[in-house]
């Protein structure tokens, strides 16, 4: 309504709307984010919130940016203070692809940074800055981030400045910030045998009637998922498989008949089942045959929500020994 009101110049419904969302608004630590229990898309969970907050601070941006439309200065310092930590909280909530986990959640925040750079320009903050880059204390880069120089990739080697223990990057600006966005992406690994495959939002089974077979010899695996939330959404099951599963696509098209899911993937170490959830589990089999012999692990078996990849259960690979 905040949105909608201040697109069509309408002060006081504006007004009276952003005065209830910053009574709304959450703390998190430095940031500041909305809450939402389901958005138009299934958005819920983090990716309610993030979506949530990127239109709550969007309709902030485009109330400021038309100020003098409006002609009104009250709640600037806190608007703008909201604005902040609301920002903060979008670009603290990147996923380690560097969007904002479903497509509807991505465009409405890109939206809120498109409206942030008109504001910016308009306040003539859009200077270029230093931006330095620190390890442990120690600084290993400095630049200047502007248009030009941010055209490509900056890569180099920190390896010989991290230690095993806890290790601290910081990204640091010096004078007003720019229109630059800075992540942090880290990969680990972690031994199957120290994951927990317990999950408080699916129960997943993945059962092959034999893990040791000959060559071309038929294979059945049988799946079991069933959501433990009541709510509506788009689920996502990949079952893993051996290298070079012959998959019969013939017990897939059979259950997609049954009406057990709504389509599927084949891929070279996996199935992926599309799925909507409801009040009663999916259930399905299908067919496999191994093309050569083998003794290797399967691909995880994961099931989630395509529009809150938190929710999620995992199966531990299993070994397969084919002659």
């Amino acid at each position: 309504m905040a949105l909608a009101a201040a697109e069509i110049g309408d002060a006081a419904t504006a007004r009276k709307t952003l005065e209830k969302l910053r009574d709304q608004a959450e703390t998190e630590k430095n940031s500041s984010f909305w809450k939402t229990a389901n958005t138009p898309f299934y958005g819920w969970g983090k990716t309610a919130e993030i979506e949530t907050t990127a239109l709550v601070v969007q309709a902030f941006l485009k109330f400021r940016v038309q100020s003098s439309k409006f002609k009104v200065e009250e709640q600037k310092s806190k608007d703008e203070d909201l604005i902040s930590k609301g920002l903060l909280f979008l670009l603290k909530n990147k996923d380690k692809f560097g969007v904002w986990h479903s497509t509807q959640t991505t465009v409405n925040v890109l939206d809120t940074l498109v409206l942030l750079q008109k504001w910016r320009m308009n306040e003539a903050r859009n200077a270029d800055e230093k931006i330095e880059i620190y390890v442990n204390g120690t600084k290993v880069r400095e630049f200047v981030a502007s248009g030009e120089d941010l055209k490509n990739p900056f890569v180099f080697d920190v390896s010989s400045l991290t230690n095993q223990q806890n290790n601290r990057i910081e990204i640091k600006s010096a004078g007003n910030p720019n229109l630059t966005m800075a992540q942090i992406v880290s990969l680990f690994y972690v031994n199957w045998e120290k994951t927990e495959n317990d999950s408080r939002y699916f129960d997943l089974k993945v059962d092959f009637d034999k893990t040791g077979a000959k060559i071309g010899e038929e294979i059945v695996c049988s799946v079991f998922v069933e959501s433990k939330n009541n709510r509506r959404a788009m689920i996502l099951t990949e079952i893993g498989l051996p290298p070079g599963a012959d998959v019969d696509r013939a017990s897939l098209e059979k259950a997609k008949t049954e009406e057990k899911f709504s389509s599927y993937d084949v891929l070279p170490d996996k199935i992926v089942i599309y799925s909507w959830t409801n009040s009663a589990p999916m259930i399905f089999k299908f067919k496999f045959r191994p093309r050569f012999g083998l003794n290797a692990q399967t691909a995880p078996s994961v099931v989630y929500d395509y529009y809150n990849e938190q929710a999620r259960a995992t199966i531990t690979p299993l070994k397969f020994s084919v002659k």
